[in-house]
């Protein structure tokens, strides 16, 4: 019996063509559902600040590309996808005199590792001028009151090589709205560049609100519509491209290890208040621990004179000490007062957690509690009604803690003792005075001794001098020499106290 005749070569080869474009629609619709139906546990909410060019919008699908783990090859022009995307959102598509972005708005993008919402918002720096500019920032803290985030990624071009006090205003303005005492929460992404920020750059930054911020660059070469695919164009944006990744992916990780924060939260009125407050207490104890290391060197030049020491131990000579820090509590050591008024009786309006209130606060409040009251120019702080607790003058920091009970009497001196002041909206009000939570203050850190840190290190450059009184001269120069630079701290210092002060308008 004869088989059946096979099919001719040009049959065979539309049918493996046929079958390679099925499997191809089979791979892409893999690929979408992937995407489609994995979305990652890590929720992170990122709000987008920067000038009107400096590339949020790039930065925000370089975020996208990144997710969908696309390639250096696949990536869409920033102008393209952003016509595409506004026309499938039925967004306006902003005119030639305005930036790209003219409204806030959100978009979800996501992995299996990260659920990303950005929002991004308008530029500063409008081309139609500082009204629009005014109107935009309106919108901006108005939108930021009803959401909710862990970061600001504010982008500042790269080619940024001289002083801007335009910018460092706008700087100033975000970051007094919706920073956190140290802008943990507000990280900066230099664009427009190849490489790394210069030293021009970072010291243009040192003078800015966020010169203790991350900060990571990213080139945008990739991204423009006249980009084309050369051998040399791969060669020099490959590589900044690939690190731009790595560089999405830290910043992703670290925000999602903060906190959500309520942008009505931090523009409250109060919680500013408290904020500058807790700068004040944070300057004091850096202050504190300045004088300690003048009193403790100065002592230290005495003793080199009046004490007998061999030629081996002036030779590695060290000066020690163990300076204060803030710890935050992780016990009942919470300490919760309202400022209805000055002087406040804690047992009549106590802010307690949804649990039961502590022992401390149990405690606080039977030996009568107080309000918090700073004081300007006195440089510390007073409270009022029983158990008081810090007081500070000009000169030196005297604390003490003295609430009765089961609370230890806790005496510092020279050390504010309820250093820390914030809120959170999950905190209410038990007695109904009333309050938002943000009128409320709560202590949740306070000084403890720090583990021994070295102020002088041992000069190995003695080690071949062996004249007894020379190496004691040099080692008192070099103490007086260390000395003379932590006055100029304390002074730098003190001048940023009085301003933080004044910002207190008490």
């Amino acid at each position: 019996m004869e088989g059946r005749p096979s099919p001719s070569l040009k049959i065979q080869k539309e049918w493996k063509n046929e079958l390679k474009g099925i499997l191809r629609i089979n791979i892409n619709l893999k690929k979408i559902r992937d995407v489609m139906s994995i979305k990652g546990n890590t929720k992170v909410k990122l709000l987008l600040i920067g000038q009107s060019g400096s590339g949020k919008t790039t930065l925000r699908f370089a975020i996208q590309d990144y997710l969908e783990d696309k390639s250096f090859e696949e990536v869409m022009s920033t102008s393209d996808r952003e016509t595409q995307e506004r026309k499938n959102r039925n967004k306006i598509i902003p005119e030639l005199t305005e930036g790209q972005s003219i409204e806030c708005d959100i978009f979800n993008y996501y992995n299996e590792d990260f659920d990303v919402d950005i929002i991004d918002t308008p530029g500063f720096f409008d081309p139609k001028g500082k009204e629009q500019d005014n109107q935009y920032r309106k919108q901006i803290l108005d939108f930021v009151e009803r959401i909710e985030f862990n970061a600001v990624i504010f982008t500042i071009p790269g080619t940024w090589n001289r002083e801007s006090k335009p910018l460092q205003d706008q700087i100033k303005h975000y970051t007094d709205n919706l920073s956190l005492d140290s802008k943990t929460n507000f990280f900066v992404v230099f664009t427009h560049t190849l490489i790394e920020p210069g030293k021009e750059i970072l010291k243009n930054l040192e003078k800015t609100e966020l010169h203790s911020c991350d900060h990571v660059f990213m080139d945008n070469s990739r991204y423009t519509s006249n980009f084309t695919m050369t051998p040399d164009n791969v060669n020099l944006c490959k590589t900044p491209f690939d690190k731009a990744k790595q560089q999405i992916h830290e910043i992703l990780t670290k925000c999602s290890k903060l906190p959500l924060y309520q942008g009505k939260m931090l523009k409250d009125e109060r919680f500013q208040y408290n904020k500058r407050k807790l700068e004040c207490l944070q300057f004091q104890i850096i202050g504190e621990n300045i004088k300690l290391m003048i009193r403790k060197l100065e002592s230290t030049s005495d003793s080199i004179v009046k004490e007998n020491r061999t030629i081996e131990e002036l030779q590695t000579f060290q000066v020690v000490f163990k300076p204060w820090k803030l710890k935050r509590t992780d016990n009942d050591e919470v300490n919760l007062n309202c400022n209805k008024r000055d002087t406040d009786d804690i047992r009549e309006c106590a802010v307690f957690n949804k649990l039961a209130a502590s022992a401390f606060l149990r405690t606080a409040a039977a030996a009568g509690g107080g309000a918090i009251a700073a004081k300007a120019g006195a440089f510390g702080l007073i409270v009022a009604k029983g158990g008081g607790v810090a007081m500070a003058a000009k000169g030196a920091l005297v604390g003490a803690i003295a609430w009765a009970g089961a609370v230890p009497t806790l005496a510092v001196g020279g050390v504010a003792s309820i250093i820390c002041f914030s809120y959170v909206e999950k905190y209410v009000c038990n007695k109904s005075c009333e309050h938002w939570p943000s009128e409320h203050v709560f202590s949740k850190q306070i000084p403890t001794p720090g583990l021994e840190t070295t102020i002088l290190p041992v000069d190995h450059s003695l080690g071949t001098e062996t004249d007894h009184e020379v190496l004691k001269q040099k080692l008192r120069d070099s103490i007086n020499k260390e000395i003379t630079k932590l006055k100029d701290q304390e002074e730098e210092l003190d001048k940023k106290l009085k301003k933080t002060y004044s910002q207190l308008q008490l």
